[in-house]
C-alpha cells in the first residue's frame, strides 16, 4: 500500500471517528475538524506541487538571468559599433 493510500485510509478512519464521537449541536466543530482532516489528507500533493512550482520557480529565474545576461551584452555591442561608427567620421 502506498503511503498516499494509506494517509487516505487513515483520514477516513479519523472521519467516521469523528462523526461517531461529536454530538448533533456541534456542527461547526465538526465541520471544522473536518475541514482539518480533509487538509491533512491532501497534505502530500501540496508538498509535491510546491516542490514542483519551486523548481520550476528556479528554473525561470535561471533564463532569467541568462535573457539579462545576453541583452546585455547585446546593448555593449551595439554601444560599442555606434561608437566606432562616430569616431570614423
Amino acid at each position: 500500500m502506498s503511503a498516499n493510500q494509506e494517509m487516505r485510509q487513515q483520514a477516513e478512519l479519523l472521519r467516521e471517528f469523528v462523526h461517531e464521537g461529536c454530538s448533533k449541536d456541534k456542527s461547526d466543530e465538526l465541520q471544522q475538524l473536518l475541514a482539518c482532516i480533509e487538509a491533512w489528507e491532501q497534505e502530500p500533493q501540496r508538498l509535491e506541487e510546491l516542490r514542483r512550482l519551486q523548481e520550476e520557480n528556479a528554473k525561470l529565474k535561471e533564463n532569467l538571468k541568462k535573457l539579462r545576461a545576453a541583452q546585455q551584452t547585446k546593448d555593449t555591442a551595439y554601444m560599442s559599433s555606434r561608437l566606432r561608427d562616430a569616431l570614423r567620421e
